[in-house]
């Protein structure tokens, strides 16, 4: 999920890339203030293959600022269908 991010970033796209907590998951509050108005793509990872933690997604997107609602939202679950 990184290299495209980075390549972007390499192009010159403002890239933000959050670090979860010690348990491996990403705060609600964190991904929140990292949104901002001209935010136009959010990516995650559903459940990480190396640690096997599983994000809590729908609290991830409860916790967005409206504005946020307007920005696309993917999320890889490819691990998450064979757990």
């Amino acid at each position: 999920m990184l290299e495209p991010l980075r390549a972007l970033q390499a192009q010159g796209v403002m890239v933000s890339i959050l670090r979860p907590g010690t348990d491996g998951l990403l705060d609600p509050q964190s991904l929140a203030a990292a949104l901002r108005p001209e935010t136009a793509l959010v990516c995650l990872l559903h459940v990480n293959n190396e640690t096997g933690v599983a994000q809590d997604v729908p609290a991830l997107v409860r916790s967005a600022p409206r504005a946020a609602c307007r920005c696309i939202w993917t999320v890889a679950r490819v691990r998450a269908s064979c757990r």
